[in-house]
C-alpha cells in the first residue's frame, strides 16, 4: 500500500479547509446553504480561519448563515482520517468574524478566530506573514499561480485534500487595482473557491560557470485570497478575471481590530 500520513502531503494542502455555510432553524438539523474555501492563519500566536466576506454574510443577497461547518484532519499518520468541526458565527447577536478596521465590508475578506473551537485532535498546518512574497521580489505579469480550494464543492472526500487550479497574474503585483487593495488573476474558477489560497513559488538554482540550472521549487509564497469574478457578471460580461485581496489585509484586520478589543 502507499503511504498515507501527512508528510507525503505538501503543507498548503492542508492549510486550507471547504467551508458549508449553516442555517439553524426549527428542526434539528441546520440547513446547508453554500460552499466555499477558507485558510488557515497564525498570527501573534493564536490561529485563524480567512475567507472571503461574502461567504458569511451578503446583505444585498439577504444571504445570512449562522454557522460554517469546517472538515479537518485527525490523524498525522493517516490522512484518511477527519471529521466535520462546526463553529457559530455569532455571540449574543453579534458577529464572531473581525472586518477591516478601516474599509470594513469594502475588503471582501474575514478573519475568525478557531484559537479556542478547533477540536485539541485536530491537525493543521497554517500560513503566517513569513509566507508573504517580500517586498523587494516581483513577479512579472502573466507568471505561473496556483488557487488552491473547493469548486463547487468538490474535493478528495476519502482523504480531505483540496484541488488546485492553475492561474496568471492578470496585472501588476504590489500594486492596488483601481486603487483597491487587490489584483488580478486570470483563471477559470468555479463557485467555492472563494477564499481560496493564491500562491506561487520560487524556483531554487545552482550556478555555474556557464549558466543557471532550476533543480526545484522552493516553498511557496502566500500571494492572496480569491474572491470572485471582476468587474462583477451583474454590471457587465464575464472576462475570466478574479479578485485576490493582498495577504497583508489579514495582518491588518488581526492587528488592529484586535488591539481595539484589548484596549476596550
Amino acid at each position: 500500500m502507499p503511504p498515507s500520513g501527512m508528510g507525503i502531503v505538501p503543507p498548503q494542502y492542508t492549510m486550507t479547509t471547504m467551508i458549508t455555510t449553516l442555517i439553524h432553524g426549527r428542526t434539528a438539523t441546520p440547513s446547508r446553504l453554500s460552499n466555499a474555501t477558507g485558510l488557515f492563519f497564525s498570527h501573534s500566536g493564536r490561529t485563524y480561519l480567512v475567507t472571503s466576506r461574502h461567504v458569511l454574510i451578503d446583505e444585498e443577497e439577504r444571504y445570512y448563515p449562522d454557522s460554517i461547518e469546517i472538515r479537518v484532519h485527525t490523524d498525522a499518520q493517516d490522512i484518511s482520517k477527519n471529521r466535520e468541526v462546526e463553529l457559530p458565527l455569532y455571540e449574543s447577536g453579534k458577529p464572531l468574524w473581525l472586518e477591516h478596521p478601516t474599509r470594513g465590508s469594502a475588503v471582501d475578506l474575514v478573519v475568525l478566530s478557531v484559537e479556542e473551537t478547533l477540536p485539541k485532535d485536530a491537525r493543521i498546518n497554517y500560513w503566517t506573514a513569513k509566507d508573504f512574497l517580500p517586498i523587494d521580489k516581483r513577479l512579472p505579469v502573466g507568471a505561473h499561480l496556483s488557487v488552491i480550494g473547493y469548486p463547487l464543492g468538490f474535493y478528495d472526500i476519502e482523504n480531505n485534500l483540496p484541488m488546485v487550479r492553475q492561474a496568471g497574474l492578470a496585472s501588476i503585483y504590489q500594486s492596488d487595482f483601481r486603487g483597491n487593495p487587490f489584483f488580478l488573476i486570470d483563471a477559470s474558477l468555479h463557485e467555492g473557491t472563494s477564499g481560496s489560497p493564491v500562491i506561487t513559488t520560487t524556483p531554487r538554482t545552482i550556478m555555474d560557470d556557464k549558466f543557471s540550472i532550476i533543480m526545484g521549487w522552493g516553498p511557496p509564497f502566500l500571494l492572496g485570497v480569491n474572491s470572485g469574478e471582476f468587474p462583477d457578471s451583474k454590471l457587465t460580461s464575464f472576462l475570466g478575471l478574479h479578485k485576490v485581496w493582498y495577504p497583508y489585509l489579514i495582518t491588518d484586520i488581526i492587528d488592529r481590530t484586535e488591539k481595539g478589543w484589548n484596549q476596550g
